[in-house]
């Protein structure tokens, strides 16, 4: 069921999307104004945090796959493919 639920609120939201849904504040038994703000405001500053940290991650092991390559293909690698960066369908 709390599958089904997380599911539910989530959708194709971002990763704290369940908590500004429309179906959170019934689930819950109701929200208050401060708490509908609060929650906005939380969500899109750990959000943006949230994509900050899986970026820095995707960076650490796209450089260890990296780093197994000779300097030359490395090199050949780092030209053709850049910076790693976060596909948007990575980030939901």
């Amino acid at each position: 069921m709390q599958i089904i639920t997380q599911k539910g609120l989530h959708g194709n939201r971002s990763p704290f999307g369940a908590y500004i849904s429309r179906d959170f504040p019934k689930l819950v038994g109701g929200l208050t104004a401060a708490e509908k703000t609060a929650l906005k405001k939380a969500v899109s500053e750990n959000y943006q945090q949230y994509n900050a940290e899986i970026l820095e991650l995707k960076k650490k092991y796209e450089m260890k796959m990296r780093s197994i390559l000779s300097k030359e293909k490395r090199d050949k690698v780092n030209e053709l493919m850049g910076e790693p960066f976060l596909w948007l369908h990575t980030i939901k």
